[in-house]
């Protein structure tokens, strides 16, 4: 803080560049002289080098990162996420002597061989997350929603609907909660079931948009014998 590091060449975006081109050589060197120039400021203090958004790349781009020694060269300890598939790779095989790796899960909301039938455990954790959210931000559990955040009701309805996925849920109720501003004006916000279907039908409509046609047998298929083929 109050102290303003020097800035790093960052490649330009959209371009596919390999390991030993200018760009990447001159944004490894310049990682490796910002973490040198803050332990100097900081007298030697501990540092940690946290790298976010690798987990929003395809794993053939997370890959060019890795190729690049971008983040080996930087004379601390590194912590970066990376999409899951990268892990199955023969590249992310080959870091287990060099990394240590940490797998998040989604909350495993549904049964594993039966996929209709809900985890009690999973839901249960997933609406204590939420409850701790609304505290954080200051607000009561039963002024956001009609009937609170009771077992069997509209929170499990957008549980289900986000998969197990934290950031999915969160976005599903901040859509929800908007909606419930707008429409209630001066007076209290609550999501109610017309509130929170209308949300979770916009959502499907989304998401559908992204799925090819040629996907959605796949998908039947899944959804018929819940593996994956």
């Amino acid at each position: 803080k109050g102290v303003k590091p020097p800035r790093l060449p960052l490649p330009g975006r959209g371009l596919r560049l390999s390991a030993n081109q200018t760009p990447i050589t001159n944004l490894a060197e310049a990682v490796a002289a910002a973490m040198a120039w803050t332990r100097t400021q900081y007298a030697n203090a501990p540092l940690a080098f946290f790298v976010d958004g690798l987990d929003k790349l395809d794993p053939s781009s997370v890959d060019e990162i890795f190729g690049s020694g971008v983040l080996s060269l930087s004379p601390c300890p590194v912590v970066y996420a990376a999409p899951l598939a990268l892990r199955y790779t023969v590249k992310g095989v080959g870091l287990e002597p060099h990394f240590t790796f940490l797998t998040v899960h989604n909350f495993p909301i549904f049964d594993q061989h039966r996929h209709d039938r809900r985890n009690v455990a999973a839901f249960a954790d997933m609406r204590e997350l939420v409850g701790k959210r609304l505290a954080a931000a200051q607000l009561d559990a039963a002024a956001v929603f009609s009937d609170g955040l009771t077992e069997g009701g509209l929170i499990d309805d957008a549980i289900e609907m986000s998969g197990g996925v934290t950031q999915t849920l969160l976005g599903l109720l901040d859509s929800a909660l908007r909606s419930a501003v707008v429409r209630a004006g001066s007076g209290a916000a609550l999501i109610d079931r017309a509130i929170l279907d209308q949300v979770i039908e916009d959502a499907r409509k989304a998401l559908a948009l992204r799925v090819r046609p040629s996907q959605f047998e796949l998908l039947r298929r899944v959804q018929a014998t819940a593996q994956q083929p």
